[in-house]
């Protein structure tokens, strides 16, 4: 079953993918902009006037949209269908979507006018900041997430990623400080024609929903970009290498990211199927590295890896409950290689993330949603061919083109606070 998307550029340039599946009974819509959280977006030229804004201004205006439409707040409106619906601030886009059943070709019109046509007052601006505030205090108390934030904010040392709070949605002085102007030129900058794309997922003739949208875009103004990035240098360095922190934590906490060059010329997919069998390989619950430092109390549990893609950068992160920090510290780094990687375990790992995918098919509209945090990655649902394609060879290609020892690295650690 053939699961690619269908691309079409309508005519103010906004490209749209398209899933069609007849045995859809849902459709699901989500509305994008190349905008996000990360700190790079908060300095910028709008016709050609400097611009330094405050933190989270990307996940500011997500709120704005969606609670201040014409339509008035979008996520009622859209509830009151039974929609499943949300926006999201992610790290390098911001997104708006909606899975329904009935009045869904309506539905995309509103979406669309939500995001095309805001209406920002001062009054507006001042009820969502009460929103955004009472998310920062939650924020605030979650430990994890701050000792997270700490971390990702010691990574980036050209730009301010996370506020000095370790909010990653600022403070609530930085958020009662944001003004109308703020909001509307954070929109004309980002929020351009350039920077947008729809993804629509359901049982609809192609041809018929490029007609509908050209329709709804001609009753719209168009949004020509004015705005060009800061011209920011080389960050391949870190802040801080090393932080200590003190919580309520059940044990220690360390995280260690590493950074790594993000220059391959091929497509993100194959780096990013590399990078998860090689850390399944070598740090997975069920491997001899792990087990060995459970029995040897260096570690709790496990450790969890991830890998993240960004513009130049790919940030490696491990976190473990640790007893023995510098321990696990010093065997993580020694790790760090292609050496034991089992030809078995690899045929395992590969079937494993086959059967992953096959399986997104009873969960497709979850998919067509999530797709949009994918585009660099392929412009496909589902990658089964090209999992079938990867050798070990290949991954343990890419991993020795890698050298760690050189990689600009930084630790958070979180000890235990005792009780009073």
């Amino acid at each position: 079953m053939k699961k690619d998307f269908v691309k079409k550029t309508l005519k103010n340039g906004i490209p749209v993918y398209l899933y069609r599946d007849k045995y859809l009974k849902k459709m699901a819509v989500s509305y994008n902009v190349n905008y996000g959280s990360l700190g790079y977006y908060n300095q910028f030229y709008y016709e050609d006037t400097f611009y330094s804004m405050p933190p989270a201004m990307a996940h500011f205006l997500e709120h704005t949209l969606i609670e201040t439409s014409k339509y008035g707040n979008m996520l009622h409106r859209f509830k009151e269908k039974n929609y499943e619906v949300n926006g999201a601030t992610y790290h390098e886009l911001t997104s708006y979507y909606f899975i329904g059943i009935k009045d869904t070709w309506e539905s995309i019109k509103e979406l669309i006018h939500m995001v095309e046509d805001p209406q920002f007052s001062e009054e507006a601006i001042e009820g969502v900041k009460g929103a955004i505030i009472e998310e920062v205090n939650k924020n605030s108390d979650d430990k994890y997430r701050t000792a997270f934030n700490v971390a990702k904010r010691n990574f980036y040392s050209n730009f301010e990623a996370i506020d000095e709070s370790y909010n990653t949605l600022g403070t609530k002085e930085s958020t009662a400080g944001i003004t109308l102007e703020d909001v509307k030129v954070c929109y004309d900058a980002y929020y351009n024609d350039k920077n947008k794309f729809l993804v629509i997922g359901g049982n609809f003739e192609i041809d018929e929903m490029v007609d509908y949208l050209e329709e709804i875009y001609a009753e719209l103004e168009s949004h020509p970009c004015r705005m060009r990035k800061a011209d920011y240098s080389d960050d391949f360095g870190v802040r801080k290498e090393y932080e200590e922190l003190e919580k309520p934590l059940d044990t220690d906490f360390a995280i260690v990211k590493y950074k790594i060059r993000n220059d391959f010329k091929e497509r993100l997919l194959l780096p990013d199927l590399y990078f998860f069998i090689f850390l399944r390989l070598k740090f997975g619950a069920d491997t001899d590295f792990v087990t060995n430092l459970i029995e040897k109390k260096v570690i709790i549990g496990g450790i969890s890896s991830s890998v993240n893609f960004f513009d130049g950068i790919i940030e490696l992160t491990f976190s473990a409950d640790v007893l023995d920090k510098d321990a696990f510290l010093v065997a993580l780094d020694k790790e760090l290689h292609i050496d034991g990687l089992d030809a078995y375990r690899f045929d395992l790992v590969r079937k494993a993330i086959k059967v992953g995918e096959l399986s997104k098919m009873d969960y497709i509209y979850a998919n067509i949603i999530k797709f949009a945090t994918g585009l660099d990655f392929s412009e496909k649902l589902y990658s089964t061919d090209v999992v079938d394609e990867i050798t070990l060879e290949d991954v343990k290609e890419f991993i020795k083109g890698i050298d760690f020892k050189v990689c600009p690295k930084n630790i958070t650690y979180v000890k235990k606070k005792e009780a009073d």
